[in-house]
């Protein structure tokens, strides 16, 4: 079975969002500056360069909702051996190049 590696969710006031999560799950949060549009790293167990060092776990982010903006939810990043898999019609979603992680797809619901 394919992983599930990264998750995203937007926010609408950091304070609040990072507070919440370092109380209710006990997670790191780490906000960036407006550099990187204050995005807030979420680190979710113990990690290492490479990511989490609990097998199974995930980290991810949080960031800032925007009214400029459409389709602003969470959303996860699985990792595929293949984007060459044919899903069942009227679900492929369309692909495109990253520079940051080469191949990727992705589809709204």
């Amino acid at each position: 079975m394919d992983p599930v590696v990264h998750f995203e969710m937007p926010y609408d006031d950091a304070a609040r969002v990072t507070a919440f999560y370092r109380s209710a799950f006990g997670w790191n949060t780490e906000t960036t500056g407006a550099e990187m549009g204050h995005y807030v790293l979420a680190t979710t167990t113990a990690s290492d360069a490479k990511g989490p060092t609990t097998p199974g776990a995930i980290n991810g982010g949080l960031f800032k909702r925007s009214a400029d903006k459409p389709a602003q939810f969470p959303s996860v990043v699985i990792a595929v051996q293949d984007l060459r898999f044919v899903p069942p019609p009227g679900l492929a979603p369309p692909r495109t190049r990253s520079p940051a992680f080469g191949r990727v797809a992705a589809r709204e619901r």
